[in-house]
């Protein structure tokens, strides 16, 4: 997407030109994630990759890569952790499209701020060893990225943005998940947080991220109620935390009792947009 985790000179990023910074076309397996469907969409795609990295943090890279069915120019975020599970890669990109989708609902109840996710999605890119899945962006220029409430310059509209949609995702879920505390990059948001109740799970999205209960209550303790919240029709969740400190302690209690099983989780949602 064009910025990096820890940036340093984000602003002075010199971009590859021309056909010779690009590999040779390859052959690559597009995956988009339909959240309504809750599948993968799968498309064959030629690309070209980067010969180089443009853009680096502590833990990720930035590598162009053109889709020559579009001759659309991405980004593949690419990280330096060689043991980082590839079904990682698969539930970032889920939970990406779970907060787009909350932001969509969001929207719709007509914020002043709305509220915007950036898309992505993944490449397997198939004629290399072990056949590689890749997180995919779109390239956005001359925009560091840091977590919200970490921007120095932020407004209080913003922040009372993010409070309100944050509450809005919780109780929309019906107090199942929450998705919150993301990065900001330009006018997007991104990699949020996602915290369910049932978290103990094999292969549950957010992995050892998805801190449950544990983490809703962080966000109920450091909730501000305010105007956005109101004008949005969400009510004040100042009881809320005491009901989740309680279904945890049932949670913890009945899991000591039980053998572990697997679950599965579907999130399905219908909505009418006017």
């Amino acid at each position: 997407s064009g910025y990096v985790d820890e940036p340093s000179s984000a602003q002075d990023l010199q971009l590859p030109a021309g056909d010779d910074s690009f590999g040779e076309p390859e052959r690559a397996h597009k995956l988009v994630y339909r959240i309504h469907e809750n599948q993968w969409e799968r498309v064959e795609s030629t690309v070209a990759v980067g010969r180089k990295m443009f853009a680096w943090g502590a833990h990720r890279g930035c590598i162009l890569v053109q889709d020559k069915n579009d001759g659309q120019i991405h980004v593949i975020k690419k990280t330096f952790d060689a043991d980082h599970p590839v079904e990682n890669i698969y539930n970032d990109v889920k939970i990406e499209a779970i907060a787009d989708l909350m932001a969509q609902c969001y929207n719709a109840r007509g914020p002043k701020l709305q509220v915007t996710f950036v898309p992505c999605f993944i490449y397997i890119l198939a004629q290399r060893p072990k056949q590689p899945a890749v997180r995919v962006e779109p390239l956005i220029f001359n925009h560091d990225k840091a977590k919200m409430r970490h921007i120095p310059d932020v407004s209080q509209e913003e922040l009372d943005t993010l409070d309100a949609f944050e509450l809005f995702t919780y109780q929309e879920s019906e107090k199942t998940f929450i998705v919150c505390n993301p990065s900001r990059v330009g006018e997007f948001w991104t990699e949020p947080e996602f915290h369910s109740v049932e978290r103990k799970v094999e292969g549950q999205l957010g992995g050892s991220q998805n801190r449950g209960i544990k983490g809703i209550n962080v966000f109920l303790l450091r909730h501000q109620y305010n105007e956005t919240c109101r004008k949005v029709g969400l009510a004040n969740p100042s009881s809320l935390y005491v009901e989740t400190v309680t279904r945890q302690v049932l949670h913890d209690s009945s899991h000591r009792h039980r053998q572990r099983h697997t679950y599965t989780y579907t999130y399905t949602y219908t909505y009418t947009y006017t």
